[in-house]
């Protein structure tokens, strides 16, 4: 999962204490009905559209096959997609999201900026850099 922000170097620090809050928002289990809603349509476009390139369903083949798990069908991922519930991802988000798992990485000409930036958000990001 990778969350990405282009931005102007002086905007970082409100832009990663947005991106921050937004997450801990999810992990503490504040998904709005209207969100999940746009995530559910969002995936299965996607999905679909996934359909419409061949290296795209041979990618899905392959992975099938060497991770010897069942290819399910179109109409079994539709019926998946929609039975999430909010609890459900915000019990996720709340395990995955949380601040000893993250990482961050920028480029950018000012290194003393984005670590700046991190620090206001995350020291312990900085620990192991």
């Amino acid at each position: 999962m990778g969350l990405y922000v282009g931005t102007r170097e002086d905007n970082l620090p409100a832009c990663l204490e947005i991106a921050v809050s937004e997450l801990a928002d999810v992990a503490s289990g504040n998904v709005r009905p209207e969100e999940l809603a746009r995530a559910k349509e969002n995936r299965q476009g996607r999905l679909l559209l996934s359909l419409e390139s061949t290296s795209n369903r041979m990618t899905r083949l392959g992975k099938a096959t060497v991770t010897e798990t069942p290819l399910l069908g179109i109409d079994e991922l539709v019926r998946r997609i929609e039975s999430v519930r909010a609890g459900e991802v915000a019990e996720l988000a709340d395990e995955l999201l949380a601040p000893g798992r993250l990482s961050a990485a920028g480029i950018g000409p000012d290194e003393a900026a984005f670590r700046e930036a991190v620090a206001r958000v995350n020291p312990r990001l900085l620990e192991a850099a």
